[in-house]
């Protein structure tokens, strides 16, 4: 429970790539008092149980966890970066069993892409043939990102190995890392089923954020629709659009959406 006080139907956070849900607690204080807010956090991040390895096996866990909480629709699920391929799939699974979903709200989470070397060159090459020379920055960006992650895996990845292997638990710090590289291989090989719903597609337009790219246009092979809204904030980091100063303007539409859900119930 982030805010578990309130009357109305609760907004459910999943967990981005580290796995903890204290990022959106910042997000609960600019929502009104009567709104619940509810993280769903990844099993490993106490450091002791065992991680789910996929975004299926996450979903399918999660959904059981939010029939429990609320037994029917209407749901609102909210997911930051990997945590909104997690909303999304969870979505499909409750929609499958008939549950109505009123708001499925994706914060800058990017449409999975195929990531071996070979797609990776395509991918560049399909950036610098659309933007020019303004394409070369995300290539850069690109690189040093996949840099990052290969000398993190190499430096933190025998520290707990070393940890599991005595089966002891894992600092919180270094499980965070841990999942953070279980989250980047999931977004990896996780690919989006079709969902009859609409999808709500927060787009941050700082640094690092999917503002050079157009990511309504892959969400809308796999949805019924992609309403997108731009906020400001990079994707993450110092100054990300789930932060201060940044946040009131993200906060204030989802307001305005579960609002408009509360009224539609009325009429329902």
């Amino acid at each position: 429970p982030i805010q578990p006080n309130g009357t109305r139907p609760p907004l459910f956070c999943f967990h981005p790539g580290g796995g903890n849900v204290f990022h959106y607690q910042p997000l609960a204080r600019h929502l009104p008092d009567d709104q619940p807010v509810l993280g769903i956090q990844a099993r490993g991040a106490d450091g002791r149980s065992r991680p789910h390895r996929t975004v299926e096996a996450m979903a399918a866990e999660y959904v059981e966890v939010i029939k429990h909480i609320q037994p029917e629709g209407p749901y609102h699920l909210l997911g930051w970066s990997l945590g909104g391929l997690i909303a999304f799939e969870t979505a499909r699974r409750l929609d499958a069993e008939g549950k109505r979903v009123a708001l499925l709200a994706l914060l800058d989470t990017s449409f999975p892409q195929p990531c071996s070397f070979l797609d990776r060159q395509r991918s560049y090459f399909a950036t610098l043939r659309r933007d020019g020379l303004k394409g070369v920055g995300d290539i850069l960006a690109s690189v040093w990102s996949n840099t990052r992650i290969a000398l993190g895996k190499l430096r933190h990845g025998p520290r707990w190995g070393y940890y599991l292997l005595r089966r002891k638990p894992i600092p919180p710090l270094l499980a965070g890392k841990r999942l953070t590289h279980i989250g980047l291989s999931a977004n990896e090989r996780y690919r989006p089923g079709s969902y009859p719903g609409a999808v709500t597609y927060f787009r941050a337009t700082g640094p690092n954020g999917t503002w050079t790219r157009r990511p309504d246009l892959a969400w809308r092979d796999v949805a019924s629709g992609v309403d997108m809204i731009d906020v400001p904030g990079a994707h993450s980091g110092p100054g990300s659009m789930i932060d201060e100063p940044h946040l009131p303007v993200l906060a204030a539409e989802i307001e305005a959406r579960l609002a408009a859900s509360a009224q539609q119930e009325v009429r329902r």
